[in-house]
């Protein structure tokens, strides 16, 4: 008899750690579990790298969302978040 698997969640922060980022996700990618089995999402909190580019080279492999938050600074020089949100699916093989 064979049993269904939980679905689960991985948030990931992160800020300006684009080898860390790779090892996890690489890690993520090679589990033996179903990858439509479970999201991760990565937060990247407006580091200077290209933390999409790390993110994107996964989406064939994951079931990933990367969300990016910017700094806006206003005219009073109040910093403001503002998030932006890239998702993509990965498909079972």
């Amino acid at each position: 008899m064979s049993q269904k698997l939980p679905f689960f969640s991985s948030k990931i922060p992160t800020f300006d750690r684009p080898v860390q980022l790779t090892n996890c996700l690489q890690s993520l990618a090679g589990l033996d579990y179903p990858h439509l089995g479970f999201e991760v999402i990565v937060v990247d909190d407006g580091g200077e790298t290209l933390t999409e580019t790390v993110v994107s080279s996964f989406y064939d492999r994951l079931n990933v969302t990367f969300i990016t938050i910017m700094r806006i600074q206003t005219r009073h020089n109040f910093l403001h978040p503002r998030t932006q949100r890239y998702q993509k699916k990965a498909y079972a093989k």
